[in-house]
């Protein structure tokens, strides 16, 4: 997904308007903070099941619901599902697109489409099936990772929130 980001950042690059700048700059200012996430949360699946394996680890939400709760709300703001800013990003970056090459559109599209899917496919298939006795460490979210993960997803969420407070 993070290459699909990229390319769209690319192509709006490419066609030189300020308001698609803006779109691309906050498409890389928001997978920033939520691909980062995506990976934070594998690795809380990973210390407690000690594989990285999809297969192995698939319903892990079973043991930690937590944990893809907030993996969940990561997921869906990297793939741009409302109201992540992610979004807004996308939309205001391709909206420049429109008036351009069909190409780039189709390309945007494409890449836009890629994203989504594979986002989902990880999703889905850590989180459905069947339950496995693999999980050694069965213990519930610490405190530190609940915090890191609500400061990712307001990001991911509300970013302007964020930079506020900040």
């Amino acid at each position: 997904s993070s290459v699909s980001h990229l390319g769209v950042v690319i192509i709006v690059l490419r066609s030189s308007n300020s308001l698609g700048l803006t779109g691309g700059l906050m498409i890389i200012i928001t997978h920033g903070f939520s691909s980062p996430g995506i990976f934070y949360g594998a690795n809380c699946f990973y210390s407690r099941s000690r594989s990285r394996n999809i297969l192995l680890n698939s319903a892990s939400g079973q043991f930690t619901p937590i944990v893809s709760m907030w993996w969940f709300l990561l997921c869906m703001g990297n793939i741009s599902a409302p109201p992540s800013r992610n979004l807004a990003a996308e939309l205001t970056a391709i909206n420049r697109l429109v008036n351009t090459d069909f190409g780039l559109r189709v390309l945007a599209g494409v890449l836009v489409f890629l994203a989504g899917a594979y986002t989902l496919v990880l999703y889905s298939g850590s989180q459905q099936g069947q339950k496995k006795p693999k999980f050694r460490d069965r213990s519930q979210i610490s405190f530190i990772e609940q915090q890191t993960f609500l400061f990712l997803v307001l990001c991911v969420y509300f970013l302007l929130l964020v930079i506020i407070l900040i």
